[in-house]
Order: C-alpha cells, then structure tokens, then sequence
C-alpha cells in the first residue's frame, strides 16, 4: 500500500512540476524538469516541451491513482499494486519526456 502511495505521490508531483514549468514558473534549470539539450536551449523550447507532456503524465496520474484504489478492493495484492503502479509511473515519465522533446525539436 505504501509504495503504490508513493508512486501516486509521485506521479502527481511529476504533473504539477511539469505543468508549473509549462506555465513558466519554473525557468530551464538543472534540477526540476525535462532535462536535455533541446529542452534547455530556450524558453520557449522549454515550456513547449513541458505542455505537450503533461497529457502523459496526466494519463499515468490517473493510471496510477487507479491502481492505487483497487489495492483496497482486492483485486491486486500490496506488492503488485506497489510493483505495477511503480511501472507505469517510469513508462508514463519516459513517454512525457519523449513527447516532450520531440515537440521541443519540431519547432
């Protein structure tokens, strides 16, 4: 139960920090965001990148919220909720990422 929580947490965290960044609150930095070559190289770039991922992360969020809410219907075990949440949470932040990105390189 804990660790599906803290994918939860997470992947809520992921879509403020991406929706933040997006809305130019968050400047290209080092430490919060899509971090790379292009996302970096303006702010424009950077805040492009940032919108067109938050419908992926936004699609984890509730994924894992979901799991999240079956844990204590049964119908996955602490473990597995823990485990597939944690999954989908990384496969959500690559796809926003790369969505991202690629948005960023095609302007």
């Amino acid at each position: 139960m804990l660790l599906s929580l803290i994918g939860l947490l997470a992947a809520a965290f992921s879509m403020l920090i991406a929706a933040l960044c997006a809305a130019g609150v968050i400047p290209p930095n080092s430490i919060l965001g899509l971090r790379s070559t292009v996302t970096l190289r303006s702010e424009r770039a950077w805040q492009t990148a940032h919108r067109h991922a938050l419908w992926p992360l936004a699609v984890t969020t509730a994924v894992v919220a979901a799991i999240w809410l079956l844990y204590p219907l049964g119908v996955l075990g602490d473990r597995a909720a823990g485990v597939v949440g944690l999954v989908v949470l990384i496969a959500g932040l690559l796809w926003g990422w790369s969505r991202g990105v690629r948005a960023a390189q095609a302007q």
